[in-house]
């Protein structure tokens, strides 16, 4: 029977649906070595991420001080029993965040000078200022926080462990989307990759294939161009 696309395709979802015959990594040919870096590079991003797990969870990381700061109260809509408004904080993660909130809570900015006396200008000036020191203060404790935790971080190691995390899970995503993009030779490869993407969709552990929307795709696409 000639091999057409249409019978090709054909071919590779139902061998898809087969079970293995052998596990990839004994495969020796292209697509079973890139089978075989993937299953080693989970392997290892697996253990970074226990490590760096280990690090997030010591008591020294729990006793890091938040990155943020309390910059005021938001009132819920309605009232309690009690007669008092339930309120929750407002925080501020960045400078940038407490700057601009002090600015919006500055009703002068919306008075025009022009429209003060002497006796206005002064009362601007000194509730300004008192507002003002007030967006300073928050700022250097937001700074002081920052500067705990990042201390705290450099001594558990976790800073080192972060950036290992980076690296082992871009190994993991590089050789997925070599895989991904293999383009098979042969109907077994092609059945092959087809049931690799079926087994990698159905397991979130691991694998990173769910974080691109292309994914699949990228995958069907390259099984597409195959030319056996």
């Amino acid at each position: 029977m000639e091999t057409t696309r249409r019978n090709f395709m054909a071919g590779a979802l139902v061998a898809a649906a087969t079970p293995a015959l052998a596990a990839p990594e004994a495969v020796s040919d292209p697509l079973g070595t890139l089978f075989e870096r993937q299953r080693l590079a989970i392997a290892a991003d697996s253990l970074e991420w226990d490590h760096y797990s280990v690090i997030m969870d010591s008591e020294a990381m729990e006793a890091a001080p938040a990155q943020r700061v309390e910059i005021g109260r938001l009132l819920r809509g309605y009232i309690n029993d009690d007669g008092t408004r339930p309120s929750e904080p407002i925080y501020a993660h960045t400078e940038d965040e407490i700057r601009k909130h002090y600015q919006r809570h500055d009703h002068w900015l919306i008075v025009g000078s022009g429209k003060l006396n002497a006796e206005g200008l002064a009362r601007k000036e000194r509730e300004q200022a008192v507002h003002y020191a007030r967006m300073d203060e928050k700022i250097a404790e937001l700074r002081s926080r920052i500067a705990e935790a990042d201390a705290i971080k450099e001594a558990c190691g976790f800073n080192d462990a972060e950036q290992r995390v980076k690296a082992s899970s871009d190994q993991v995503k590089n050789v997925e989307r070599e895989i991904l993009e293999y383009v098979p030779t042969s109907l077994d490869d092609a059945a092959r990759k087809a049931r690799w993407i079926v087994q990698m969709w159905k397991n979130e552990d691991g694998t990173y294939l769910r974080d691109d929307a292309e994914t699949l795709e990228v995958a069907l696409s390259a099984i597409g161009r195959a030319a056996v």
